[in-house]
């Protein structure tokens, strides 16, 4: 099995990293004032934004299995069967989904609609998934299925 993270975009990195600051300058401020109210409002705030980022966020990443694809956020885990994938290819779709870059691919499966993507190294990644299955082929800076065209 081979792991890949999510690239991170510098933007997101600073949205993501304002949430739990402001929390915890909010405590700075209550400790700082003896104001009971803002400390544990800032408490809260951080605890919830902490827990949103541990359930659904961290790790993010992309774990190759001989016989799937497995999308990790938080500590969600989504399972993608390599006969079931139709196409992997580049998007900049900015729907919310287990990438942390605008630079992304969709893993398109038969049956829904599937998954948005950030991988770092994306061209390691398509190598990976290659060397795991004969059921999809390069096509270009996509992979297909294999007797698709």
């Amino acid at each position: 099995m081979e792991i890949f993270k999510s690239k991170v975009d510098w933007w997101i990195g600073i949205l993501l990293a304002l949430a739990p600051i402001s929390g915890f300058a909010v405590v700075g401020l209550g400790l700082g004032t003896d104001e009971d109210p803002t400390l544990y409002s800032g408490i809260a705030l951080s605890a919830v934004v902490l827990l949103i980022y541990w359930f659904l966020v961290f790790p993010m990443e992309y774990e190759v299995h001989p016989d799937k694809l497995v999308v990790r956020y938080g500590r969600v885990r989504e399972r993608y069967p390599y006969e079931n994938i139709v196409e992997i290819y580049p998007t900049r779709n900015f729907l919310s989904s287990a990438a942390l870059s605008l630079k992304r691919l969709r893993v398109k499966p038969r049956t829904r609609w599937g998954v948005l993507i950030s991988p770092v190294d994306r061209e390691a990644f398509y190598a990976a998934i290659l060397k795991q299955t004969d059921q999809l082929k390069r096509e270009g800076d996509r992979l297909v299925e294999v007797g698709d065209s």
